[in-house]
This record gives C-alpha cells, structure tokens and sequence, in this order.
C-alpha cells in the first residue's frame, strides 16, 4: 500500500515538473520569436495584475482607451518598463495610470514607446524570476 502511494506521488511530482518546464519552454519561445513577455514587479496594477504575473504582448497599430500596454518610460532617469493602464489618449500620446495607483503617470508615451497590449496574463509564474533577480542580481549595476 505504502508504495502504490509513493508512485502516485512521485508520478504527481514528475508530470508537473515537465508541465512547469513545458510552459518555461514555451514562454521562452514566444518571446524569442516577435510576442514579448514581462514580469510585473510592482503592485500598481493591481488587483488585476500581481507582482510575480507574467504577462504576453503584442504590438498594434493603435491603442485604445482601457487597454492594459507595457512601455518604455522614457521621462525618468531609470528608465524602467512600466505596465499599466491608457486612461486618455491626448495629441498623439497616451495617459497612463497604474489602477491601484492614485495619480497619472508623469511620462506621456507616444505609440513608439509603446511594446504593446497585455493579451495573456499568467499568475504568479514569474515570481520565481523575481526571486532569482533580487537574490543575484541586486548588486550588479
């Protein structure tokens, strides 16, 4: 009895450690052939994103109002990538807002600056991307 459950557990253990890399797997690839994808790593947009999602773009022609885009915010020294909200569209730049964020964003980007719009959101994944970066990378400039 005690081994048919030790199978069944490590049979449970191996076909979710090949899904888990299956799905790495592919969200690699997706990235590497024209569909980026990014680690949210704040909790502005929350609560519909949290810190750990991984969220796949894709590039449009244009945006619209409550689209959810990841850009290049360009107005700030540390120049980081920002996923958050368009609340306006004005003279050919779009409002910004992060939807647990009280205010607009200060950068204003033009369509250029945008990657584009979050079209799938996986929880959580990238938390373990998160991880390894603050536990590595912290100290490299």
């Amino acid at each position: 009895m005690r081994r048919g459950a030790l199978r069944r557990e490590a049979s449970t253990a191996l076909v979710l450690i090949l899904f888990a890399m299956f799905l790495l797997w592919y969200l690699y690839s997706l990235e590497t052939t024209g569909s980026p994808l990014a680690v949210v790593a704040s909790w502005s947009m929350d609560p519909t994103l949290h810190v750990g999602d991984i969220v796949i773009i894709r590039k449009l022609s244009n945006y619209n109002i409550g689209d959810i885009v990841l850009y290049h915010n360009i107005c700030d020294a540390d120049q980081k990538i920002i996923v958050h909200r368009i609340i306006n569209i004005v003279d050919n730049t779009y409002v910004l807002k992060g939807d647990a964020n009280p205010f607009e964003d200060s950068c204003k980007p033009s369509e250029k600056e945008i990657f584009g719009r979050v079209e799938i959101v996986v929880p959580y994944l990238g938390s373990i991307r998160l991880m390894f970066e603050r536990a590595f990378l912290s100290g490299i400039p």
